[in-house]
């Protein structure tokens, strides 16, 4: 789990995050997220962004086999977007979000981070 917080840090650091990052793993979801192995919940106070909290969902991150470093990376660029006013609600996985996506990724490779086989955006997984 120190591997995870520390790599949350990291990501963080490298995507200009300003606000504090929580993790978060429960055993499931319930409602319109139960499908989802992880999704970014950023607190708001009078419109101000306090924090985000990265809830990952154990039985599917499990079930799925996904790696927590890539879901955390994939989950932190939704949160420097939603703090430079860039997140799309009509479009999480926008064009944007590509372009962030294939460059962290790149870097988290060269830098032989264990981000595991799969990208970090994946049209056939993040459908918005």
């Amino acid at each position: 789990m120190k591997n995870l917080y520390t790599f949350v840090e990291f990501i963080r650091q490298s995507l200009s995050i300003i606000k504090p990052v929580e993790i978060r793993i429960v055993s499931s979801f319930k409602g319109e997220v139960k499908d989802a192995a992880a999704f970014c919940d950023t607190r708001l106070r009078k419109n101000k962004i306090l924090k985000h909290v990265l809830v990952f969902n154990m039985k599917n991150m499990e079930s799925f086999e996904y790696n927590y470093l890539n879901v955390a990376a994939h989950e932190l660029i939704h949160a420097s977007m939603i703090e430079n006013n860039a997140f799309n609600d009509d479009y999480h996985h926008d064009e944007l979000f590509q372009k962030l996506a294939t460059k962290l990724e790149h870097t988290l490779r060269e830098l032989e981070f264990d981000i595991g086989p799969d990208n970090l955006y994946s049209p056939e997984v993040d459908i918005d």
